[in-house]
């Protein structure tokens, strides 16, 4: 069976995008690195840092427009047991050479893409660096790497999706699902005028 990803290649309108950010953020600081106007789905969200509490916070939306979020450092799998490999999340590399100092080295990630678990968003997904006041540290240095696969092009998208599940008797796209406004769908199905002449 053709799940969403295996789909893909037979469609249009979509690009794998990979961003890449490293930033120096103070204790108790969170900065801006990026916001995306596309809807896709995270495939992961890698952390790389010299600090334990050093993470990155995900500001997304749902299709209502409500607003979620939620933050992640290399120390909140080490308290939830998330030290193997888990579509949820889990930290790969947990060095602390001294217990009472939150510097190290330290990778965690969310891999929920590559094992048929990516999670939708739509405009706009704010992503943020930043580091716990936790932190024994003043400073510290935090690599965040995102990989998503985005709709570049919606009208494309949903054409080719239509034509290649065999419902492209249906030509007309409905306005709502080109924007990310809260919205019903007007109509389903085939046009009915057409089907009777």
């Amino acid at each position: 069976m053709l799940g969403i990803f295996n789909l893909l290649p037979l469609l249009k309108g979509w690009e794998y995008k990979f961003r890449d950010y490293t930033r120096a953020v103070n204790r108790g600081q969170s900065l801006e690195v990026d916001r995306i106007s596309t809807k896709g789905w995270v495939i992961q969200a890698i952390i790389l840092t010299n600090d334990c509490y050093g993470g990155m916070r995900f500001k997304f939306q749902g299709a209502d427009l409500d607003l979620h979020e939620f933050a992640l450092h290399p120390n909140s799998f080490i308290t939830l047991g998330a030290i193997a490999q888990d579509p949820s999340g889990w930290a790969q590399l947990y060095y602390q050479p001294n217990p009472f100092s939150s510097a190290g080295i330290f990778i965690a990630g969310l891999t929920g893409g590559w094992e048929g678990f990516a999670m939708p968003f739509v405009p706009t997904t704010i992503l943020e660096i930043y580091l716990d006041t936790s932190s024994t540290q003043s400073q510290a240095t935090v690599r965040g790497v995102v990989t998503t696969v985005e709709i570049t092009k919606p009208e494309s998208f949903i054409r080719s999706l239509r034509s290649v599940i065999g419902s492209g008797t249906v030509l007309d796209i409905d306005p709502v699902l080109l924007t990310t406004e809260p919205g019903e769908i007007t109509r389903e199905g085939p046009d009915e005028s057409k089907e009777k002449s």
